[in-house]
């Protein structure tokens, strides 16, 4: 074998060598575009979420930064509201019945107290528990609680309509209690 074959076949070999890594690279960035398509829709999936139960200013302030929010101290309204009858109901009904009248009945209320400044924090069994001036500060928390309070009892009066006419009765108004500290 002459030497320029020799460097012609070792050439060739380095040249297939390099395009074998290429390919293997390519693949490699492919993967990781794909998984970080798949990390951005699962981000966008908890915001969506989370932006339920925050305002959208407050989810990207926490996307931004990272989850780094200062603590600050506030003077807020507390809203807790239950279903009347609920255990009754719970007993009539089984649980492929009640989940969804359940989730229909907090979406109703999440979205009555969402339109007077609200947030709901907490979900428990038929309880929620609303916040009114502790995300952003609100003067007429208060008064804002009040209303949210009276556009649950109508948008509870519209639901036990809707559920009415399915052949089902959620319950009369929630009993509720609103608590200020000033």
């Amino acid at each position: 074998m002459t030497t320029g074959v020799l460097f012609w076949l070792v050439g060739v070999g380095t040249l297939l060598g390099l395009l074998a890594y290429l390919g293997w690279q390519r693949r490699q960035i492919r993967q990781l575009e794909r998984l970080v398509d798949d990390t951005h829709g699962k981000l966008e999936q908890l915001q969506l979420h989370f932006g339920r139960f925050a305002p959208d200013d407050v989810v990207e302030q926490l996307t931004e930064k990272r989850g780094e929010v200062k603590a600050s101290r506030r003077m807020v309204t507390v809203l807790f509201a239950d279903l009347k009858g609920f255990t009754a109901l719970c007993d009539r009904l089984d649980s492929e019945q009640m989940v969804p009248i359940l989730n229909g009945y907090f979406r109703c209320m999440s979205e009555a107290i969402t339109g007077h400044h609200g947030r709901v924090t907490e979900l428990t069994g038929d309880g929620l528990l609303a916040l009114f001036g502790a995300l952003e500060p609100n003067p007429w928390q208060a008064q804002d609680a009040v209303l949210g309070a009276l556009a649950m009892r109508e948008a509870l009066k519209r639901y036990n309509e809707t559920l009415r006419h399915a052949r089902c009765r959620c319950s009369n108004w929630a009993s509720a209690s609103i608590a200020a500290r000033w």
